[in-house]
């Protein structure tokens, strides 16, 4: 009985838990999607971003406050102005991940346009929404980290 349990929780998992297996996998270099740009196939030490929308792409981030954040993705559809959703943020070389930080697509503008069909390099700023003290707390360590990141 406790074995058919275990089946039905691993059949059953949860998409965010899948995008933290993929993101994890990814950052090991274990993941190579195809359709991936050949850019992100091998990650460098950074911050980087798991957005549902644009799962399983992870999403260079360039710049994150307490109150909002940027980032670099690659693709289309382009993520809505004023659409609602969370994140995940991973700091590549430095083992930490921060989940689940609701934001607000404020733009998403793209940097280049490609011919014949293929997607560009696109940049999204967001906003988030009523952080609690925790979400407040890994935002400050993702900062702190991210300059350490930055500087090497």
């Amino acid at each position: 009985m406790l074995e058919q349990k275990e089946r039905r929780l691993d059949v059953t998992m949860c998409h965010r838990c899948l995008m933290r297996q993929k993101a994890e996998k990814a950052l090991q270099g274990g993941l190579l999607d195809k359709r991936a740009p050949r850019g992100l196939a091998w990650l460098s030490d950074g911050v980087y971003a798991v957005i549902p929308e644009k799962a399983p792409q992870i999403c260079q981030v360039l710049s994150i406050s307490h109150g909002s954040m940027s980032f670099f993705y690659f693709g289309d559809p382009s993520l809505e102005p004023g659409l609602l959703s969370s994140a995940e943020i991973v700091v590549t070389g430095r083992g930490f991940l921060a989940d689940n930080l609701p934001f607000k697509v404020v733009s998403d503008t793209p940097l280049d346009e490609r011919g014949s069909g293929k997607s560009g390099k696109r940049l999204c700023k967001v906003r988030f929404l009523a952080l609690n003290e925790a979400s407040k707390t890994q935002v400050d360590h993702v900062i702190s980290l991210k300059e350490v990141v930055s500087i090497q």
